[in-house]
């Protein structure tokens, strides 16, 4: 390979990071807007599932309605920046506001992590005593376990 082979940024590589570019905006402009939307809409109809059906007596369906709205909440914040982002209306990057949907992201991010630990114990429970699951897992438990990493998620 001589000299004039390793062509380092010139029309090769604008051409490449042109394409490149393009990929991203497309993705940016219509990929995240579709996760949100479907995201909205799950998450949505997953808390109405778990919560106004016969599954509100299973105490898992706590954890995984909580789990969906730390989503949801975590998905708002994520419309958020993008609407800004894209100059929709530019609240994310105004005194406060920016403080306020980090401190909104990390506590959903964390209570979601949190959550899906608490439903993978209560799992564990169920499965390796299951003699003992219906004293153990039990829906108040659930209710005071979701409130209990609600606070410290918050603090």
């Amino acid at each position: 390979m001589n000299g004039s082979d390793f062509d380092p940024g010139g029309y090769y590589g604008e051409v490449m990071c042109d394409s490149f570019y393009t990929y991203l905006k497309i993705l940016h402009t219509y990929y995240i807007p579709i996760i949100i939307a479907v995201g909205f809409l799950g998450n949505f109809l997953a808390c109405i599932v778990f919560l106004s059906t016969h599954l509100k007596m299973r105490s898992s369906s706590y954890y995984l309605a909580a789990l969906a709205i730390a989503d949801f909440g975590f998905l708002c914040v994520v419309l958020v920046v993008h609407c800004s982002f894209n100059n929709v209306f530019d609240i994310f990057n105004t005194d406060g506001w920016c403080q306020f949907f980090v401190y909104v992201s990390s506590v959903c991010a964390s209570l979601s992590v949190w959550l899906i630990v608490a439903f993978t114990v209560e799992r564990f429970i169920a499965v390796q005593y299951p003699l003992q699951r219906p004293h153990i897992c039990t829906v108040s438990r659930a209710k005071t376990v979701v409130i209990s990493l609600t606070v410290v998620a918050m603090t």
